[in-house]
């Protein structure tokens, strides 16, 4: 049975024997500098379409499982550089099937609480002109969820681990980038109407070094931070509900130099907007 409260609920509950099919389209922008006190010395922009196809099935005593598949398609990388650097300017088109993913979630509705453990991984060698993340992330989190009248307050506790990732270039050289690992918090407020909701979230994470590495050079940064928020506003009825939402946020790294004086950092700036669409049965 499908109770109309469930349809986008915060914590992503599914019920026994329930099946749920999600398609997603996003738009999807990540910047990616390398810069001094003075200048951007490497400039990496991203920007995309992503479609996302979701499905999800419940299981006895809470537990659920989903299996998604995301296609990357109008994609436009743009490299840019500091004057006098050894490299050029570039512009590169990318499109292809960027990733699989699973998540297993419990859910304890006596005391409104869940465990997620998700992982996401590339299906195509990872080259800058398709749509391959290029290695396998993985991560868990605690999520929970207060309810007060018609409000929610909820949030999670999360670990995650970005793993290594092998990129050909485009000029043939191969990038790497380094594992490393995330622990951070979010917390969000949402109002509920009768069919509609609304709402507004933050989160904040610390991350272990961040390395990428090159025949040409090597980056190597210290422990880094990260901040961002997210809007949400949703529409549900009994067997369907709508989700848009608008995330942004940045993460910075301070960057390791053999110079003293020399005041680097790493930064890598993400937004994205998109439209969710949930059936139930």
């Amino acid at each position: 049975m499908v109770f109309a409260t469930e349809i986008n609920n915060p914590l992503n509950v599914l019920s026994s024997d329930e099946l749920e099919i999600k398609f997603i389209q996003k738009w999807h922008q990540q910047e990616k500098e390398y810069e001094d006190a003075n200048q951007i010395l490497d400039e990496r922009d991203y920007s995309s379409w992503i479609s996302k196809l979701q499905v999800g099935l419940g299981f006895w005593q809470g537990i659920s499982i989903r299996l998604g598949t995301e296609m990357v398609y109008g994609g436009v990388l743009r490299k840019t550089f500091a004057p006098g650097s050894t490299f050029t300017n570039q512009q590169i088109d990318y499109r292809g099937l960027r990733s699989g993913s699973l998540s297993l979630q419990y859910y304890s509705p006596q005391k409104d609480l869940a465990f997620e453990l998700y992982g996401e991984t590339s299906i195509l060698r990872a080259r800058e002109n398709n749509g391959s993340l290029g290695g396998t992330d993985a991560g868990m989190k605690f999520k929970y969820r207060h309810h007060i009248g018609h409000t929610d307050i909820y949030g999670s506790i999360f670990t995650e681990v970005e793993g290594k990732k092998r990129q050909r270039r485009y000029d043939g050289e191969k990038e790497v980038i380094d594992p490393y690992t995330k622990f951070g918090s979010d917390i969000n407020f949402r109002r509920n109407g009768e069919k509609w909701w609304i709402s507004i979230g933050g989160h904040f994470l610390l991350a272990t070094d961040y390395v990428t590495r090159s025949l040409s050079y090597n980056r190597v940064t210290d422990n880094g931070f990260g901040i961002g928020g997210i809007f949400e506003f949703g529409f549900r009825e009994k067997h369907w509900g709508a989700r848009f939402w608008h995330r942004r946020s940045s993460e910075s790294f301070n960057v390791i130099s053999e110079e003293p004086n020399d005041q680097r950092e790493y930064e890598i700036e993400e937004q994205m907007s998109g439209l969710e669409l949930t059936w139930r049965w």
